[in-house]
């Protein structure tokens, strides 16, 4: 069963069982993501717009002064449910619905001439990490390298990962076939104990996105 996103998102949404997206943008984080987003919010019945900041002047502030009312398929998260849920992390998300019920979630990407590049194939060297044991004021860091298998160009449009915790550090620009790039990963531990995170890499592959597990156990 589907999570149900009305509910999810703890806010009363009463178009989302007529609605095929649900976009959530933070208050804060990736300041060109959001600003794109916000550049793009539209009078649609076919999508709906969940806006995380803490008060109405935030937002007017923020969307380059617009308010919220504005939008009849807009609302404001001004206690930030979805982010406590894991619904959005420091760039705007898209929610795919079905009868008020996400089947998909994607980083938010407004359609380019780069996105629409053909798809192409890539190889990592490693999937899944395992630091082992290790003391909690110790960060983890390891290396990943993507290489562009294909004959086309690589495009990574976005990494998400499952936790603030896990962070990755990435070269944006494009991949040429033949060629690679490299991710570093670093993980901050919050808490003691085993643990398992999961990053996600979005790019013009046909198995985006491509998972990278990491684990361990905090002494």
């Amino acid at each position: 069963m589907y999570p149900s996103v009305g509910a999810g998102v703890g806010i009363c949404l009463p178009n989302v069982s007529d609605s095929c997206f649900l976009i959530i943008i933070p208050g804060n984080g990736c300041g060109s993501c959001i600003q794109e987003a916000m550049d793009n919010i539209r009078e649609a019945t076919d999508t709906i717009y969940v806006f995380m900041c803490d008060t109405e002047k935030d937002f007017f502030l923020l969307s380059g002064g617009k308010k919220s009312t504005d939008f009849n398929n807009l609302y404001l998260d001004k206690d930030k449910v979805s982010a406590r849920l894991k619904m959005v992390t420091t760039f705007p998300m898209v929610y795919f619905l079905k009868d008020g019920k996400y089947v998909e979630r994607r980083p938010y990407q407004r359609p380019t001439a780069e996105s629409r590049k053909r798809m192409t194939t890539l190889t990592a060297d490693k999937q899944y990490i395992d630091w082992g044991s290790f003391r909690q004021a110790e960060i983890q860091e390891e290396k990943v390298i993507l290489t562009n298998t294909g004959t086309d160009t690589l495009y990574i449009n976005a990494i998400e990962s499952s936790c603030e915790c896990t962070t990755v550090q990435w070269a944006d620009p494009p991949v040429p076939p033949g060629e690679c790039t490299t991710l570093i990963i670093h993980f901050r531990a919050e808490e003691k104990g085993e643990f398992e995170r999961f990053i996600h890499v979005h790019c013009n592959v046909p198995e985006s996105p491509i998972e990278i597990s990491v684990k361990g156990k905090v002494q």
